[in-house]
């Protein structure tokens, strides 16, 4: 993916980041779906050199994508509809 996906996922608030995290994993496959549930994880355990490369160049990026609001081209974060703005608008 692009660095414009990998920069929206970092501009994730905290809030958002989690949200994101839950939603992909419900999809992920193994090992990413360990990966995450390591990070939501409560154990504070850090991630290997190698996790953190497979959070940083698959997981991350993949955390947000294109809103679907008529003409929008911001991200809203992975298994919501629209970004906020549009959410405002199209009240969901």
């Amino acid at each position: 993916m692009s660095d414009q996906w990998s920069k929206a996922a970092k501009e994730l608030a905290d809030d958002e980041k989690k949200r994101a995290l839950e939603n992909f994993r419900k999809f992920a496959s193994e090992p990413k779906a360990g990966i995450v549930r390591q990070i939501l994880g409560e154990e504070g355990k850090p991630l290997t050199k190698k996790q953190q490369y497979v959070y940083e160049n698959s997981i991350e990026p993949s955390l947000v994508e294109k809103c679907g609001g008529p003409g929008c081209k911001n991200f809203a974060v992975v298994g919501d509809t629209y970004c906020p703005a549009c959410a405002i608008e199209y009240r969901q």
